[in-house]
């Protein structure tokens, strides 16, 4: 650009707006979506009145810096919770139901172009009774001694 010949600042400067508009484009359309391990259809099978949690492992070919998730939708009246694991891709979907039957929760995974929905169907079935403990009590057996008198 010749600045001598009359082209100001302002040109340059949306010349320059425009080619990062134009690679940013370009990035997202390159972009690869982030890869569920396991598939985007997760089964979980549960039992009633306990915490259960999946792990969601996720990578992105393209190495985004940013990999999130959130439940985007829960069917079924169910608590369904999402944290970050320890490591960087991987995601804690806790889940708890007091009812037996199929719940399903969505997971929206997205590298911050491009999102991923994860199904998540648990399978809920009564918990196992708790075994029953009874104690017995101890009883003190009184013996009554005998004693021989010499005479």
């Amino acid at each position: 650009v010749d600045f001598c010949k009359g082209i100001g600042i302002s040109v340059v400067r949306e010349t320059s707006e425009f080619a990062q508009r134009q690679l940013e484009s370009r990035r997202r359309l390159l972009n690869n979506p982030p890869v569920i391990k396991g598939g985007p259809l997760q089964t979980l099978n549960a039992c009633t009145n306990q915490w259960t949690k999946l792990i969601i492992k996720v990578f992105d070919e393209d190495d985004d810096q940013t990999i999130e998730a959130e439940i985007t939708k829960i069917f079924g009246n169910a608590k369904f919770s999402i944290k970050n694991g320890r490591s960087d891709g991987v995601f804690v979907v806790m889940f708890f139901s007091k009812k037996t039957g199929t719940f399903e929760a969505v997971v929206s995974v997205t590298d911050g172009i491009t999102p991923v929905l994860v199904t998540i169907n648990v399978i809920v079935t009564l918990a196992p009774p708790k075994p029953v403990v009874r104690y017995r009590k101890k009883s003190k057996k009184h013996h009554k001694r005998h004693y021989k008198m010499w005479t």
